[in-house]
């Protein structure tokens, strides 16, 4: 696929948000597949049929073909399934307005996808506005375009303010005895990168792990906090990873957070712990912010906790709520040099380290401006060198 001048979201993903740059990115490109086959999808289809660009259309998929049309200004309709040998090949236009591209973006994902276009709103009002054979100016379709959209937003606005109640309740249980809690204090928050090997814990001080970091034998945790439990993201270690790990952190002897996660998209919903193997853990639960948080908030009982693509920022979060003197970052590697023992080889892509260092950024500003007299001080830093305060032992 030839580079696009639009608005690149990352790598292999655009968003497009004038008609210009729909016919711009298809005047570049071949073999384009528009996913949807609803109002957007016939409206996008019948434009580029319309400007002669028809040639350049694979074909129309859907998710589930049982409802659909056949065809579509005669572009047929197929099953995401029958097109996925063409899915590192192709580019494809989701044809849905804005509220659905999160979870249609993970479909796309999920089948392989690579190369993936959105397109704002208002590209449909300006597409209709040139579509011969259709009403003009305030149209059922103008108006169509206004009540979908509206809809989409009015619905999001609502689950959001049902799942604000649900995350005060459930923060203000998880954290309420926890504020400043550990004020002058030593904390250290452990991730699982390979410079934790070279750990030498500190005696007094508390210490908070995540992930693996249960199983560094020279500390004993005081709280550990998780939130990942993708099944997809352990098979590459064996299909009995995933099992191993719940089983662990259901017999570790600390105090125990499990995360949930805020907004939850299709995504994140197949992130979350099942509710049998939460009861067995005995463990409390708290929400995230959908990922990367726009806001890192003070009172984590009334607001989820941040999320910059790891659990380390619900760790380091926390930590700050408890106010205490120092904070220690250790094992927080953000490279892609491996886990401690090396327990396994990294998979970490260039885009993930940056997205974890810009939330480690934010992490900084936030500390400064409400607590600033907690120190944050990296232990062997790797990939945070010259962020924070650097201690090398």
């Amino acid at each position: 696929m030839e580079m696009f001048h639009g608005t690149q979201l990352k790598r292999g993903e655009f968003n497009l948000t004038n008609k210009e740059q729909l016919l711009d990115f298809v005047n570049k490109n071949d073999n384009i597949i528009i996913f949807g086959a609803g109002f957007c999808g016939e409206l996008i289809a019948r434009f580029l049929v319309e400007v002669g660009k028809a040639d350049k259309i694979f074909c129309i998929v859907v998710s589930e073909k049982q409802g659909n049309p056949e065809h579509v200004v005669g572009i047929p309709v197929l099953d995401i399934s029958d097109v996925t040998q063409y899915a590192e090949s192709s580019p494809v236009i989701i044809a849905t307005f804005e509220a659905s591209h999160v979870e249609i973006k993970y479909v796309l994902n999920e089948n392989g996808f690579k190369n993936i276009i959105t397109m704002k709103d208002v590209c449909y009002a300006q597409i209709r506005k040139t579509l011969t054979g259709l009403p003009s100016g305030s149209s059922m379709i103008a108006a169509h375009l206004i009540l979908n959209s509206l809809e989409s937003k009015i619905a999001n606005l609502e689950s959001r303010i049902t799942e604000q109640l649900e995350v005060v309740a459930v923060n203000t249980t998880a954290f309420k005895n926890y504020r400043n809690l550990h004020a002058g204090k030593e904390v250290v928050v452990m991730g699982a990168g390979a410079s934790l090997d070279h750990y030498s814990p500190i005696e007094s001080a508390i210490h908070i792990g995540v992930n693996t970091t249960y199983r560094f034998e020279k500390v004993k945790l005081d709280y550990f906090f998780a939130q990942d439990f993708y099944r997809k993201d352990f098979l590459s270690r064996g299909e009995h990873v995933l099992r191993d790990y719940i089983n662990d952190i259901t017999h570790l002897e600390c105090k125990k957070f499990i995360g949930r996660y805020m907004y939850g998209t299709f995504e994140q919903r197949h992130r979350q712990i099942s509710e049998s193997d939460f009861l067995n853990m005995n463990a409390t639960e708290y929400f995230i912010d959908a990922v990367p948080s726009r806001n890192i908030h003070q009172n984590i009982c009334f607001h989820p906790l941040m999320d910059f693509h790891s659990v380390i920022f619900s760790a380091i979060h926390f930590a700050l709520f408890t106010n205490p003197k120092v904070i220690y970052l250790v094992g927080c590697d953000v490279s892609d040099g491996g886990y401690f023992s090396k327990a396994h080889k990294s998979t970490l892509s260039s885009e993930w380290i940056d997205s974890v260092k810009t939330g480690y950024c934010k992490v900084k500003e936030f500390a400064e401006r409400i607590y600033p007299k907690t120190e944050i001080v990296s232990i062997n830093p790797v990939g945070l060198r010259g962020l924070f305060r650097d201690v090398y032992i």
